[in-house]
């Protein structure tokens, strides 16, 4: 019998992450602090495309991103 692995995105709870609120939320802390697209990326070294896909809920936020994001805002 084969193994069953659950969701990685909601880790078999079943909760999918509503992936445009946390880009839409991680993009107002970035303006707040008047930062731009550009600068964040190179803090994270990834692409501003990239980080334009996260924000607008293109790609998922995985927890290591989000902790070098929000930290990337200090």
């Amino acid at each position: 019998m084969a193994k069953l692995q659950s969701c990685r995105r909601c880790n078999g709870t079943g909760y999918e992450p509503d992936q445009m609120a946390t880009g839409r939320a991680m993009r107002a802390l970035r303006e707040q602090k008047n930062l731009s697209q550009t600068l964040i990326a190179k803090r994270l070294h990834v692409s501003k495309s990239y980080l334009s896909d996260l924000e607008l809920g293109r790609r998922g936020w995985h927890s290591k991103i989000q902790e070098r994001f929000l930290e990337s805002l200090k």
